[in-house]
């Protein structure tokens, strides 16, 4: 009996293992926003996203044929707990998204805000060149002056911490994001 018992637990506990090396992520980047943390990258399956709140895992998603390049944090339903905005790109195009906490403990609802961030194929980011490092899919930043972050596409964020908007910038404002809850 005390062997059948040795034997579960030792199962057990390798299972457990084995789940949590299902969440490992390579060639990641981390981001930190106070309690949360976010790592991007990839896994088995293409791209892979975790979020963790105090060292827990609330959120994993695995697999994809595109990668998430960036990500940020607000709180968008006003519920208290993070919500993330992220770009998703392919090949060709890149997707605004959102992920939003659904209330239920480690439960988020992925919704798109954008299918295409650059639709326009015309505007110019000039006098910036694409691979510069202060050039954004997006920033957000409080652009109507009503307290609550918006989102400004294809943005420079300054080194003193202001944004400049491009020939490509597409502004969405709080309320728009609104509605897409």
């Amino acid at each position: 009996m005390k062997i059948l018992l040795l034997l579960i637990l030792v199962v057990q506990q390798c299972s457990f293992t084995s789940s949590n090396q299902d969440n490992q992520i390579k060639n990641g980047k981390r981001r930190d926003f106070g309690k949360f943390v976010v790592l991007i990258g990839s896994c088995d399956k293409g791209s892979a996203i975790e979020i963790m709140e105090s060292g827990k895992t609330v959120y994993y998603s695995c697999g994809g044929d595109g990668q998430f390049v960036e990500i940020d944090t607000m709180d968008i339903n006003k519920d208290g707990i993070s919500d993330f905005v992220f770009a998703y790109a392919f090949d060709d195009y890149t997707n605004l998204g959102m992920l939003i906490s659904t209330g239920n403990k480690n439960k988020y609802e992925t919704i798109s805000i954008t299918d295409n961030l650059f639709k326009t194929l015309d505007c110019s980011v000039n006098p910036y060149q694409i691979d510069d490092e202060r050039l954004k899919d997006f920033v957000l930043t409080d652009i109507d002056n009503d307290g609550n972050k918006d989102i400004l596409t294809m943005s420079i964020q300054n080194s003193d911490g202001s944004v400049s908007a491009t020939g490509c910038s597409k502004t969405i404002l709080y309320q728009q994001l609104l509605q897409k809850l």
